[in-house]
């Protein structure tokens, strides 16, 4: 399997996860960790614009660490995720999701 490959079994739960980002851009600025698959935004920060529930944006205070859950994978939910961090330039990285037992 390639870096950025996941494969999840249909109906658990799966943590996207990325490399740690560096987040701050100054003392006083901390960049923000927008989720997306396709052309649809999922998360930003905290906030879930995805409308069926089963996507959780996870983030430990004060950490760089950021993943995005998906719960209760279903067949629709593979495909290519991107993970984008708000510094100048964008920071984005790509994660591919395969299904098992489709």
């Amino acid at each position: 399997m390639a870096p950025g490959d996941l494969n999840s079994d249909m109906d658990r739960a799966q943590a996207l996860t990325v490399p740690e980002f560096d987040v701050h851009q100054s003392p006083n600025v901390t960049a923000r960790v927008s989720w997306g698959r396709s052309l649809e935004l999922l998360t930003t920060g905290q906030i879930v614009f995805a409308g069926d529930g089963r996507f959780e944006p996870l983030h430990q205070p004060h950490s760089e660490d950021w993943a995005l859950r998906v719960l209760a994978v279903q067949p629709q939910d593979a495909g290519r995720y991107f993970c984008q961090v708000s510094t100048t330039p964008p920071v984005t990285h790509f994660i591919h999701l395969s299904v098992v037992g489709e």
